[in-house]
């Protein structure tokens, strides 16, 4: 079960002018906002505001107005809710005439300080980006002074490396030749041996060996075996012709 909310107050000590007190509030909603006003005021008029307070405790305040002043001290907190002091007279005290409060000095002096921390950062950020934007450039130029200059390649003026003379498609010839693949010959004029030695290469193997039988002469025949006759012996109806012609 939710704490009940009480509402709010605001207590105010006796007031010396130019000396320093002590303010208490609590209770209701935070923040509170706090404002001096002069007794008896229906309207409520803001004579001083104090810096707003996010939480309740005690705030430190100098009594900045001159001897004889009756103020009272209102404060409202985050639903509207108010709360009113008693009021107070401020006694005499040094006799010195203090100044007033200047509570947006201090936020000023905050604020220019943050301003300035962050404007520094800013600008060191700047300055780094600079430089590593020159040292990538200068990295830039010393890469390319270190690549191959006209002197060092087959090109004049040029930055990248020239093709190799021999790098170049086989293209010169008796029928203008060109053979997939043929790299780095350079320019050949081809004989009628080195073509049949070019055609011999693309020659299927079993072609080749056709080739080469057609064109071996034929195998001597057998030397005849001694003591074996090697004529042919006539079959019997020869010999019968034979015998009716001698008759």
């Amino acid at each position: 079960m939710a704490a009940p909310l009480y509402q709010p107050f605001i207590v105010a000590p006796p007031f010396t002018s130019c000396e320093q007190s002590y303010l208490v509030f609590g209770q209701g909603t935070p923040p509170y906002t706090i404002n001096v006003i002069a007794t008896g005021d229906v309207n409520g008029t803001s004579l001083e505001q104090l810096p707003l307070q996010f939480n309740p405790g005690v705030f430190r305040w100098t009594a900045d107005f001159l001897p004889g002043a009756n103020i009272t001290f209102s404060l409202h907190d985050a639903k509207g809710q108010q709360a009113y002091s008693q009021f107070r007279v401020v006694q005499t005290g040094s006799g010195a005439v203090c100044p007033k409060n200047d509570y947006t000095s201090k936020h000023s002096n905050a604020g220019a300080i943050a301003g300035g921390v962050i404007g520094g950062l800013a600008a060191i950020l700047l300055v780094l980006t600079l430089l590593f934007f020159l040292r990538r450039r200068r990295q830039r130029a010393a890469n390319r002074a270190a690549l191959p200059t006209s002197n060092t390649l087959g090109r004049r003026g040029s930055k990248t490396p020239s093709l190799d003379p021999d790098d170049r498609p086989l293209t010169d010839g008796p029928a203008d030749l060109m053979r997939a693949g043929t790299y780095n010959l350079g320019s050949v004029r081809f004989t009628e041996q080195s073509l049949e030695h070019l055609r011999a290469m693309d020659r299927p193997p079993a072609y080749e060996r056709a080739r080469e039988a057609a064109a071996d002469p034929p195998p001597p025949p057998l030397p005849a075996l001694e003591g074996v006759v090697t004529e042919r012996r006539g079959s019997s109806a020869d010999d019968e012709i034979t015998e009716v012609a001698e008759r």
